[in-house]
């Protein structure tokens, strides 16, 4: 296994660390300039939708009142407090003892420091891990360059939701297994074990990373004729003994304040019925049958056609591969008219009701129908078309820049440039893939493993196609972006 000298490792790192710091400098003054007050929590601190869901719970948890949410008592300075299934509590790891020794304002900056901290760290890490993967120096120095440039994943250390953490632990652990596999020593494995663990644990989708490893772990043991031994036992079980033993606590806590069994977090369509209601689900499982966009925000999708409670007119969203004997475009424009109504205050609530059942029933009969008339459509193109979706971007969130209009000319420069960039590391992986199947190196395509489940998930499921939900695969894309280049670059020293 390749290994760096003590000068390279200081050399590399201080780069990494310029790089980011940079960009953390650069991208914090940013979202001071041009992002929302209300969105501002401090200087550093930038909230999400989904912060409240991370950090009330911890908070809670800080003051004496369990891991649990608040509300305020109407007409009163009291609140109630109710027992969090809704989120895991990894991040309470590092959040809670700030919590014991500061302020919640001076707290969440540290946060934001020690996401920045570890994110840098795991830009070291991941360029470790091309080395011994592909015992490939140029792969390594590569891999730290591109991923320290960009801002794909990097931009959500400024934020207060789980991205950076989670992603960070799963380059950890990642590490830490390619490094028990290469090395064999005991302690990687147990590393590796607590690390994934921890990822899963502040995002429970990434428990995927596990079946990953394992397949890693399975290969190498197999390829050295010790499958079924003493030394592969002991690997697996270090591997799998911290997530065994924080599911059993956090299962055993759950059914302790809920009385129901709970192995990571609840089904928020039925503990938050009044952010996803059955109306809103229904119409999410037509359009993932559909292989459509179901967030409302994005232009000309079916979300926006449907969930952004507007009577949009233009049906480009669809085609005539959706359409059945149940469901045709009149119908489809009907089901949009029924939910508009179904909220409309103005109508009594027993019409509202009697709308909300129609949209429903609607919906899944629509579904029901295309699944049983256009089964290929179902099973093979909407899959298909939803991957597309999920790795396709022709623009970049979560930059800290005002609209296009009011764009200077070095923030358009920066998101075309980033735009480019990762549609740079979807080709070269792409090329990197076929060229490995080529040459035949196929035992270099198994760390693929945690991207193509991660994908089944989130589609599968979810129906993602948010830009967030597809940034932990993007360390994967840089990381055979790179070792494709570090392939080519022989041809270009002749």
């Amino acid at each position: 296994m390749l290994s760096l000298t003590r000068k390279q490792k200081i050399t590399w790192f201080s780069f990494i660390f310029s790089c980011k710091l940079l960009l953390f400098v650069f991208f914090a003054f940013e979202f001071s300039k041009n992002y929302p007050t209300e969105f501002k929590y401090n200087s550093l601190f930038i909230i999400d939708g989904e912060t409240v869901s991370y950090y009330m719970p911890i908070e809670s948890l800080a003051e004496g009142n369990g891991y649990s949410f608040k509300e305020q008592k109407v007409g009163s300075d009291e609140y109630l407090y109710f027992p969090s299934t809704r989120r895991v509590p990894g991040i309470a790891v590092l959040y809670y003892p700030l919590l014991k020794l500061m302020s919640v304002n001076a707290a969440r900056s540290v946060i934001i420091l020690l996401q920045f901290l570890l994110s840098t760290v795991s830009v070291y890490l991941l360029g470790l891990i091309a080395l011994y993967l592909f015992s490939s120096y140029s792969a390594f120095v590569i891999t730290l360059i591109l991923y320290s440039a960009s801002s794909f994943v990097s931009i959500f250390d400024h934020y207060g939701i789980s991205e950076s953490f989670s992603i960070s632990f799963l380059i950890f652990g990642m590490y830490f297994t390619v490094k028990a596999v290469k090395q064999g020593s005991v302690q990687n494995y147990w590393w590796a074990g607590v690390f994934l663990c921890w990822s899963t644990f502040i995002r429970p989708a990434f428990g995927v990373c596990f079946p990953a490893a394992a397949l890693l772990i399975i290969y190498e043991y197999w390829k050295q004729k010790q499958l079924i031994s003493l030394s592969f036992f002991k690997s697996m079980l270090l591997l799998g003994i911290p997530l065994l033993l924080c599911l059993s606590l956090w299962t055993y806590r759950n059914y302790k304040v809920s009385a129901k069994i709970i192995p990571l977090e609840d089904n928020v369509q039925k503990t938050q019925v009044f952010a996803y209601d059955a109306r809103l689900v229904a119409i999410w499982d037509l359009i993932g049958a559909w292989g459509g966009q179901i967030t409302r925000w994005s232009p000309n999708s079916m979300g926006e056609y449907f969930l952004s409670r507007k009577p949009v007119q233009s049906q480009e969203a669809f085609s005539s591969r959706m359409l059945s004997s149940e469901c045709t475009f009149d119908s489809i424009k009907s089901l949009q008219q029924n939910y508009l109504l179904s909220y409309d205050k103005s109508l009594p609530f027993e019409q509202r009701l009697q709308l909300a059942h129609r949209v429903i029933e609607q919906s899944y009969r629509f579904r029901k129908t295309f699944m049983r008339e256009k089964p290929f459509q179902y099973y093979v193109v909407s899959p298909l078309a939803l991957t597309a979706k999920f790795y396709y971007f022709s623009t970049v969130s979560y930059l800290p820049f005002p609209s296009l209009q009011e764009m200077k000319w070095y923030q358009k420069a920066i998101k075309v440039f980033y735009i480019l960039f990762f549609n740079l590391m979807l080709i070269g992986t792409i090329a990197c893939v076929v060229l490995i199947i080529k040459k035949r190196f196929l035992s270099n395509l198994i760390f693929l493993a945690f991207p193509i489940l991660y994908t089944a998930i989130m589609i599968g499921i979810y129906y993602a196609s948010e830009q967030r939900y597809m940034a932990p695969v993007y360390p994967f894309l840089v990381l055979y972006a790179s070792y494709f280049v570090s392939l080519l670059l022989p041809r270009f020293k002749k």
